[in-house]
């Protein structure tokens, strides 16, 4: 029997000497999926503006899809994403202050138990 929970949750990554940096999110329990709704962006500075953008699996052209020129502060809420384990976003920022703390912030739900 499936289980349906709500799930919200955040990872952070402080950006690199380019103002760069990535964070991953995806269920890591076996027989779990998550169905991604929202993922929001932030950074603790915002001297350079930095972008960020999603991605479905690693970062690159075909993966790409969702992204915002005001990567600290801004969400997208019209996601439909199910992740199964194994399977991740990546959401990646680019230009933003060297030091600053990344944060994303992912909510939808979290599903268990056999379909």
């Amino acid at each position: 029997m499936e289980q349906t929970r709500t799930l919200h949750d955040a990872a952070r990554v402080t950006l690199d000497a380019s103002g760069n940096g990535q964070v991953r999110l995806g269920p890591s329990r076996p027989n779990t999926r998550w169905l991604i709704k929202r993922v929001s962006v932030q950074t603790s500075t915002n001297t350079l503006e930095p972008e960020a953008k999603i991605y479905r699996g690693n970062v690159g052209t075909a993966s790409f899809i969702s992204g915002t020129f005001t990567g600290s502060s801004d969400s997208d809420d019209g996601l439909t994403e199910e992740l199964h384990p194994g399977e991740f976003l990546t959401v990646r920022w680019t230009g933003g202050d060297v030091g600053a703390t990344a944060t994303a912030t992912w909510s939808g739900d979290e599903i268990t138990g056999a379909a």
